[in-house]
């Protein structure tokens, strides 16, 4: 009985080991009269050139054409990589953009959106590995 109960739990030990790694969720808070959502390619981020699409939309959840958007980048502590770029209309209320992430670190986003007098910020928050 003890060898069963023993090879049971190393079986779930193993099978914990060998799954594949939950992805780093970003941590997302906006705020203003326009809505943004932000994706991550790839995904989970990693060190290098990452993808952001960003998806902009009004009030009522439809999608924000001819925004002017931005991303800004840092990874909290260190300015020396800090960045700005403006992302490019895909149409349909989305954007996007490419930054690079040079360290494994947390790295911090911040997303604006203006169009028509209306504005929005995220504020996003992930680990990059």
């Amino acid at each position: 009985m003890r060898a069963g109960v023993a090879l049971a739990a190393c079986l779930a030990i193993f099978s914990a080991a060998c799954s594949a790694p939950d992805k780093a969720k970003p941590t997302i808070t906006s705020s203003g009269e326009l809505g943004l959502s932000v994706s991550f390619l790839p995904d989970p981020p990693a060190p290098g050139i990452e993808t952001l699409t960003i998806g902009v939309h009004d009030l009522a959840n439809k999608p924000v054409e001819g925004a002017d958007v931005e991303v800004s980048t840092t990874t909290g502590g260190m300015s020396m990589n800090a960045m700005s770029v403006v992302a490019r209309s895909q149409g349909n209320g989305l954007y996007t953009a490419a930054v690079e992430l040079g360290a494994t670190t947390r790295w911090l986003f911040d997303v604006s959106a203006k169009a028509g007098g209306r504005a929005g910020l995220a504020h996003v928050a992930v680990d990059v590995r």
